[in-house]
C-alpha cells in the first residue's frame, strides 16, 4: 500500500516530521513488516565552531562531529498497544 501526504500550509521539514510520527505508530502495529519514507526534507543543523571555545576544551571540529553523531538517536519514548475486537 502507497500512502501519500500533501499540505499547502506545512513547510517541507514539518510535513516530514508528521508523516514520520504516523509511520512510528504503524510500524508499532503487530505483523508490520516494513515502512518507508521517500520524498520530504530531512531536518538539518548548521553548527559553528568558536575556535577559541574549542581550545577551551581542548577539542578539535572532527571530536565535536563525532560527539554530535553518537548524540544523534533516535529512540521509542513508550510503547503503543493496539486493541483489536
Amino acid at each position: 500500500m502507497a500512502v501519500t501526504f500533501h499540505s499547502e500550509t506545512r513547510e517541507p521539514v514539518s510535513l516530514r516530521k508528521v508523516v514520520s510520527d504516523i509511520q512510528n505508530e504503524i510500524n508499532a502495529i503487530p505483523d508490520i513488516s516494513e515502512t518507508t519514507i521517500t520524498g520530504g526534507r530531512k531536518r538539518q543543523f548548521q553548527v559553528f565552531l568558536d575556535e577559541a571555545k574549542l581550545r577551551e576544551r581542548f577539542l578539535n571540529p572532527l571530536e565535536v562531529s563525532d560527539l554530535i553523531r553518537r548524540a544523534n538517536v533516535k529512540a521509542a519514548a513508550g510503547t503503543w498497544r493496539v486493541y483489536r475486537s
